[in-house]
């Protein structure tokens, strides 16, 4: 944003490389940047530098499922502004070992249905549990409920 700020670490995003869809696993902004905008700026960026795939799917817990308030309203929060940043629902849910979460795409060179995200954040969760057995006892992946 032209603050003169360089060399300094100020946020910080996981990916992981699959051919070509990238898992977006997640976005940081260190605490003294966060309400500056700078996360949103960094989304932005990334649409700039990551076009050549077919698509950046990520993943956020749902708060859906969240019991505790405090919990809740963060999780609110980072769905809001994913959101708020042209993330799109993809409308596909699923839950890995005991937490839910829902699937969004950063960007695509097009929309994914639910089934069709699903199918995507598979292949990676395949990667941690290549044998089917393993990967049917912990992920559970499903239509997140009026996503039609």
């Amino acid at each position: 944003d032209g603050s003169g700020i360089r060399g300094e670490l100020l946020a910080y995003a996981l990916f992981v490389k699959l051919g070509d869809v990238l898992l977006f696993d997640y976005l940081a902004v260190l605490p003294d940047y966060r309400e500056s905008g700078l996360g949103s700026i960094f989304l932005e960026e990334l649409r700039k530098y990551l076009t050549g795939y077919e698509c950046v799917i990520g993943e956020v817990e749902n708060p859906d499922y969240c019991t505790d308030p405090e919990e809740k309203k963060a999780m609110e929060r980072r769905i809001r502004f994913y959101l708020k940043n042209g993330v799109r629902d993809t409308g596909a849910s699923g839950q890995v070992y005991t937490v839910e979460y829902r699937f969004f795409e950063l960007i695509g060179r097009k929309k994914h249905s639910p089934e069709e995200a699903m199918e995507r954040i598979g292949r990676f969760y395949h990667t941690y549990w290549p044998r089917q057995e393993d990967y049917d006892k912990h992920v559970v992946m499903h239509v997140s409920p009026g996503a039609r």
